[in-house]
């Protein structure tokens, strides 16, 4: 047996990272605050100790930023659970709308019809680093009064029309955890893109905010780099309580600012996530060559004047479900509930008299494949066997009718 095990992500990290954590300098988070203002072109931003706490800050605001309208914020049918944590902090109402299973961005109409139940904020998702269609929902989203809130936690070194995702909402998040591409171990930020709630947020500055700096973040961290290369990766892999590659719903808990051994390893990882980017997108080509001709396996479509960041290169498999043999070479399902099915947050969602099929399509369907820079020429051959032998097959009747 071999002990390659590919893993679904890579965040570059190294030796370097962990020194920088262990030993902060005295000015890291300034540094890091530089570097985040330079990429994407903002100097107001709030350094946060998690993207899921710094959604939840943008969901806190939308009172100032919509003064007159009900706390109401339309979400996506099909996300990561995060989202629903930081609605779950902010204490506000959601109402979801649907998301088109070709390309991961908002059904239009089903945005429309979120947004005249009275939503006075959207969120949009750009899941896997593809780039949702800002064009018009800027439009829908401007003529209604509302504001739009940008996750753009898995979209390092993605871009829509020469900006950096993040940069186009009112708010955008980030995230620097460990399975995002840019890794600081923790932490996130809420990027301030429009006066809209500047006062709000100001008053809610790093300093106003507790700092969580745990040594331990460090510590996961070096295990990270020390197991999570293809040589070890199948160690954990193979530990079921690690809950690797699962996307747990997670009570909300307080958030609090960045601290200096997050920055510190952010500062040192900042320029290889970029470069990272661009072997994704190189891998990315490639899984297409693979897919060429197979049209019962069918890959998500990039929007035109888009640059993908492709955190991982996400398909639509007849069925969602994967054999071992697909795992080991860094295949892995996407989140397996709509968020429309979320137990303990559908509940509270307003009702909206819609289904959402393309949510729901995605829950059952989507897989995602790996498009770091551990990818091989040989990986990449298993992975055409893989398909080539997965389709042909004998399907049951209930992956027959799909």
């Amino acid at each position: 047996m071999s002990w390659r095990y590919l893993p679904p992500v890579r965040s570059p990290i190294g030796i370097g990272a962990i020194g920088a954590g262990l030993f902060p300098a005295a000015d890291a988070v300034a540094t890091a605050r530089g570097l985040v203002s330079r990429e994407y072109g903002t100097d107001e931003m709030v350094l946060t100790d998690s993207g899921t706490s710094a959604l939840r800050l943008a969901l806190e605001a939308i009172p100032v930023a919509a003064p007159g309208k009900p706390a109401l914020v339309a979400m996506p049918a099909y996300a990561c659970y995060d989202l629903a944590t930081a609605a779950d902090g902010a204490g506000v109402r959601v109402v979801l709308y649907d998301v088109d299973p070709n390309t991961l961005s908002p059904d239009l109409a089903s945005l429309e019809h979120a947004l005249s139940m009275g939503a006075s904020a959207v969120v949009v998702v750009h899941l896997y680093g593809l780039s949702v269609d800002l064009d018009a929902i800027t439009r829908i989203v401007a003529a209604a009064g509302a504001v739009l809130i940008e996750d753009a936690a898995q979209a390092v070194g993605a871009s829509y029309r020469g900006r950096p995702l993040g940069s186009f909402g009112a708010f955008g998040v980030l995230s620097f955890g460990r399975g995002k591409g840019r890794t600081a171990g923790a932490g996130g930020a809420l990027l301030v893109n429009d006066p809209c709630a500047r006062e709000l947020l100001l008053a809610r500055a790093d300093p106003g905010l507790p700092v969580h700096d745990p040594l331990g973040s460090v510590a996961k961290l070096a295990v990270q780099w020390l197991l999570g290369g293809p040589a070890a990766y199948r160690i954990p892999a193979s530990l079921p309580f690690l809950g690797l590659g699962e996307t747990p719903y997670h009570r909300p808990i307080p958030g609090g600012a960045l601290g200096r051994r997050a920055a510190a390893i952010l500062a040192t990882t900042w320029d290889a996530s970029l470069a990272e980017a661009s072997v994704r997108r190189g891998n990315a080509a490639r899984w297409n060559d693979v897919l060429a001709g197979r049209s019962q396996v069918k890959a998500v479509e990039p929007l035109a004047g888009s640059v993908p960041g492709f955190l991982r290169y996400p398909v639509r498999l007849p069925s969602g479900v994967l054999d071992d043999r697909a795992r080991s070479l860094g295949m892995i399902p996407g989140y397996p509930t709509a968020l429309a099915d979320l137990r303990g947050f559908a509940e509270r969602c307003l009702p909206t008299g819609r289904p959402f099929p393309g949510g729901r399509e995605l829950a059952m369907r989507l897989v995602t494949w790996p498009t770091h820079g551990w990818v091989t020429e040989a990986d990449r051959r298993a992975v055409d066997e893989w398909v080539s032998r997965w389709w042909a097959r004998p399907r049951s009747t209930d992956e027959a009718g799909r």
